[in-house]
């Protein structure tokens, strides 16, 4: 009998772990950041590799025993009942990848795994197959712990040896992101010091190296370059054991490190450490979003569809919030897709949290100090104002496809008014640093960088971030102020710099020797730079003479300065169709239009609360036709124009009205389509009555919607804490007929607080007519004010014509419908 116990068990053994161990260590094995963005250490990866090989066949084990206690012509039925099961666990794995119909998927793997099982109680053969597979387990637990790369995350970088400097000044390093040097600039070239106070003041007491250029277009090459001095080469990733030799490894034996890195992980540990929480928390954490991801490894295509997506974030996948003030730390990496992802999580990231957090940790300190941050900023996604509010219709870019411009001008120029609305959020940030430097006493002895890693292109039809030759202007002058210890006077110099010249700089200013080759050279040191070169990704470059580029670059500033002008912020508000309309009254009679426009969000707007952080000032909707002008009225006064614009052959429109505009209680906010100079009224908008939902149906006016379930697809899958808001996101549409919803709404228990429409590209969404890579724009991300939100139920529904479908909730969602 113990023979047959033992080889009942080395069958379950190799049968689970082909349905369920084998699959999760191919996956994981080959994406560490699962583990690392929990802060698993090696003995978390050791236990969790042996759990999921032995728990699953020592549960069943346990059964056969219960019921052989009982019988044992019970026991072998039982027995074999598990071998089919798992036949079919694995048959699954096999056929969803053929077929997206869950009910043929279903069908063959259960009729595969009945005929395994017959074949298993009737024959020798395959019982001895599973016999002869017995060593699987222990090579696929071989293959994931020493193969795969998950136990090689931990840095190995050590600070470099090198002779005492003969004086220590504090150190501060302030790397921004995607920061094209004109957007602070004026007319004459110089700061402007009405919009960006704060980068006009420091300009006025350091130097500024006007025409310095990046050397890569990609963050996580051009970051590192700027830390080490060095070019990047092929293959490298932002990884201390990649760039040993950097400005953390120079100072680390002489300095106190007080370092935040948004997206690299260029400090060592033995020289930052990070927290990584208690074995019982990263175990739980990981436990919590394994049946996630196994999920998406066995169920056919469309119930995968229905969990929350693991691309981005590799943690949290089962409802867990992001935000609440934590700052988090990117996890290492170990490849190029990898990077990828973990720079999509940190840009969700409020870059305030982040900020706040890094400069109250700044203390004036006997001992010398390095204060270091790559802070994601002024850097998409955009939702800041200069005021240093959020505004919450703040997801995705309109009218980018693949990261290039559409050829609308108008769409452009609405992107580049929010990239300057979150420079001005910049500067604002930038003055708490310098005043809080100030305070502690730092400021004046410092030598304080401040530089950036790429700018940006707001070009028709060309490429956003990619380098070509047609953006390098833009791509490639980057901010870059240098102020020497006491220096208190303003310096500009026009010879072309680069951005691998900070380390350098930095340790000539010190009195230090850099113990390792550096491409870059010290600012205080001329050097002729007639080039100027930018690597991308792909192998692709752009190279213009430097006198080329300075030109190129004022001519982006001209446009610029045509667009937006200078000065007074309300000359970036104010742009768009019919400007002279802006702060006319509404006439009493306004005769109709044919075309329907509807704005999101419009129940939020009726009250608003000025002392709030969350402005109502972003915003967006759809239209019934296109092309229209439009003119956006707040309590009877024109406050924006704006046109719309087509992505995928639905009419969208979006526009910024300034704050001041609204009042505290009953805001009537109402939108014009403007023809020959005059306003329409238009269907929807405003004049819509607001939703009720009773007794299975949905009623706005006189349309009535019935709630049905399953008619829609859709699920709530994050929120995210703000300060003031939660950010919730999802998906919902008709996939089977490959139709988009007309809106989303949202009721707090009974009471509507929210209507918008789906503009979010999303992927890998069982989607009629549409690939799994194709994307399609059913996604919607908004943000709730906390007071809407509350502790009560919130319910959710897609609307397409007169039907409706409250959407599915991931789990632990806390305001889940009882």
């Amino acid at each position: 009998m113990s023979s047959f116990a033992g080889r009942n068990a080395l069958h379950l053994l190799v049968l689970t772990t082909f349905a369920f161990a084998q699959p999760l260590f191919d996956l994981l094995g080959k994406t560490p950041e699962f583990f690392v963005v929990r802060g698993s250490r090696t003995v978390d990866i050791v236990v969790f590799a042996l759990v999921v090989v032995l728990l699953p066949p020592t549960v069943l084990l346990a059964v056969e025993a219960l019921v052989a206690l009982a019988s044992r012509a019970a026991a072998r039925l039982v027995h074999v009942v598990f071998v089919g099961a798992l036949a079919a666990v694995v048959a699954v794995q096999v056929v969803r990848d053929h077929s997206g119909s869950t009910a043929l998927v279903a069908v063959v793997s259960a009729a595969a795994g009945a005929a395994f099982a017959l074949l298993y109680a009737r024959t020798r053969g395959v019982p001895m197959f599973l016999t002869v597979l017995g060593p699987a387990p222990v090579l696929f637990l071989a293959l994931f712990l020493f193969r795969a790369p998950v136990l090689e995350l931990e840095g190995t970088a050590k600070a470099l040896s090198i002779p005492p400097p003969p004086r220590h000044p504090p150190v501060v390093l302030v790397v921004l992101d995607e920061f094209p040097v004109m957007s602070i600039m004026r007319g004459d070239h110089g700061v402007d010091a009405v919009r960006f106070p704060s980068f006009a003041a420091l300009a006025r007491t350091s130097t500024w190296y006007r025409n310095a250029t990046t050397v890569h277009e990609h963050t996580t090459e051009a970051v590192p370059s700027i830390l080490t001095g060095q070019l990047p080469s092929k293959g490298q990733l932002p990884l201390a054991q990649d760039h040993p030799d950097n400005i953390f490894t120079l100072l680390g034996t002489r300095y106190r490190l007080d370092v935040f890195e948004s997206v690299t992980h260029l400090c060592p540990e033995s020289l930052c450490e990070r927290p990584t929480g208690s074995f019982g928390d990263r175990m739980r954490s990981l436990a919590d979003d394994l049946e996630v991801v196994y999920g998406h490894l066995v169920l056919p295509q469309r119930l995968a569809a229905e969990l929350p997506s693991v691309t981005e974030t590799w943690q949290g996948f089962a409802g867990k919030s992001h935000g609440d003030g934590d700052v988090e730390v990117a996890p290492p990496v170990t490849s190029k897709e990898q990077v990828d992802r973990a720079v999509g999580r940190q840009m969700w990231q409020d870059q305030r949290f982040v900020w706040d957090r890094w400069v109250s940790g700044i203390r004036r300190s006997d001992r010398p100090t390095l204060y270091a941050v790559h802070a994601l900023l002024p850097h998409y996604p955009w939702r800041f104002l200069p005021n240093g509010k959020q505004y919450g219709n703040s997801l995705g870019m309109e009218g980018l496809d693949d990261d290039v411009w559409m050829d609308d001008p108008w769409v452009v120029q609405q992107g580049w008014q929010r990239h300057l609305f979150q420079v001005g959020f910049t500067d604002r940030l930038l003055g708490r640093l310098v005043a809080h430097l100030r305070r502690e006493g730092i400021w004046d002895d410092a030598l304080v960088v401040l530089v950036a890693d790429h700018g940006s292109a707001f070009i028709p039809g060309v490429e956003r971030r990619g380098i070509v030759a047609r953006n390098i202007q833009d791509i490639g002058p980057v901010p870059l102020f240098v102020k020497y210890p006491r220096q208190t006077k303003s310096r500009i110099v026009d010879r072309h710099v680069q951005t691998i010249d900070v380390v350098p700089t930095i340790a000539d200013a010190l009195g230090l020797r850099l113990p390792y080759r550096a491409d870059g050279v010290s600012l205080r040191r001329p050097h002729p730079v007639p080039t100027v070169t930018i690597v991308g990704r792909e192998g692709r470059h752009a190279a213009a003479p430097a006198a080329a580029v300075v030109r190129r670059r004022y001519a982006t500033l001209a446009r610029q300065l045509r667009i937006f002008g200078t000065g007074s912020w309300s000359r970036v508000y104010g742009i768009g169709p019919h400007v002279e309309l802006l702060g006319r009254r509404v006439p009493a009679a306004v005769p109709a239009s044919g075309a329907t426009v509807t704005v999101d969000g419009e129940a939020l707007l009726r009250d608003v609360d000025g002392a709030s952080q969350l402005s109502p000032g972003h915003l967006t909707g759809r239209a019934s036709t296109a092309p229209l002008d439009l003119a956006v009225a707040v309590n009877g006064t024109i406050a924006a124009v704006t046109r719309t614009y087509e992505v995928d052959g639905e009419h969208h429109w979006s526009a910024f009205v300034p704050d001041a505009a609204f009042r505290r209680r009953g805001n009537d906010v109402a939108v014009y389509v403007v023809r020959g100079g005059r306003l329409e009224r238009p269907r929807g908008g405003s004049s819509a009555a607001p939703w009720t939902l009773r007794a299975g149906e949905l009623r706005s006016g006189s349309r009535v919607v019935h709630v049905r379930p399953g008619a829609l697809d859709g699920t709530v899958e994050d929120w995210f804490n703000e300060r003031e808001s939660i950010r919730f996101g999802g998906w919902t549409a008709d996939t089977k007929d490959g139709r988009l919803v007309d809106s989303v709404l949202v009721f707090s228990g009974d009471r509507f607080v929210y209507g918008g429409t789906t503009t979010v590209g999303r992927r890998r969404i069982p989607f009629k007519g549409k690939g799994p890579d194709d994307v399609v724009r059913i996604g919607f991300v908004f943000d709730l004010p906390r007071s809407v939100v509350g502790d009560g139920p919130l319910r959710f529904f897609g609307v397409r014509g007169d039907v409706a479908s409250e959407l599915r909730y991931v789990k632990d969602f806390p305001w889940r419908p009882r």
